[in-house]
């Protein structure tokens, strides 16, 4: 009779796994990664001498958002829901996102999720190391964008930065960052 023939394909770990897999998965994978590379770190608070040498806008946001007296954060995690538009006038997409960033050594993993026209969309951005790249996914079966380079570098640079003065607003206390004041209320 007729036989069915089943075929199997075997990816090696540094070549095509990245282009199959879901970027869900790469997501938890470099999350996990990250983790597993930073030891705990000490609970060192921010002190008001932490901040004194900096512009006074930034030094009275840091009052302000209450980070002086708290401990310094050295990664966060957040989850949210989000509505995306397309274009202007398109009807919203909801989306649930997860991110980590961290920031001993800066890297930002980004992961959203959605849908488009009915089917699943997965979207990966991975900041960190002097590099960045951005995945969509749809379906799993195939990627709609596939970004990396210095454009996107830079681009992902200010998004970390943004993500530091919203939601880890201690983090803008670090030495290795560079503050000139260019006016009472700006930085």
């Amino acid at each position: 009779g007729n036989k069915l023939a089943v075929g199997v394909v075997v990816l090696s770990a540094t070549g095509g796994l990245f282009a199959c897999s879901s970027v869900q998965t790469q997501y938890t994978a470099r999350a996990a990664q990250e983790f597993a590379a930073r030891p705990s770190p000490a609970a060192l608070v921010l002190e008001p001498a932490d901040v004194a040498a900096l512009p006074d806008p930034v030094k009275r946001y840091l009052v302000y958002v209450g980070a002086v007296g708290q401990p310094r954060p050295w990664n966060m995690r957040a989850e949210f829901d989000a509505e995306m538009f397309q274009k202007p006038g398109a009807a919203p997409l909801a989306a649930v996102s997860e991110q980590n960033n961290f920031f001993d050594e800066p890297v930002r993993l980004f992961y959203m999720r959605s849908r488009m026209y009915g089917a699943p969309v997965g979207v990966f951005h991975d900041y960190g190391r002097g590099q960045a790249a951005m995945r969509v996914r749809v379906a799993n079966l195939f990627d709609a964008v596939d970004l990396q380079g210095r454009d996107l570098f830079q681009a992902e640079t200010v998004t970390m930065l943004n993500d530091m003065a919203v939601m880890a607003p201690g983090s803008l206390a670090d030495p290795r960052l560079s503050w000139r004041p260019l006016d009472d209320r700006s930085a």
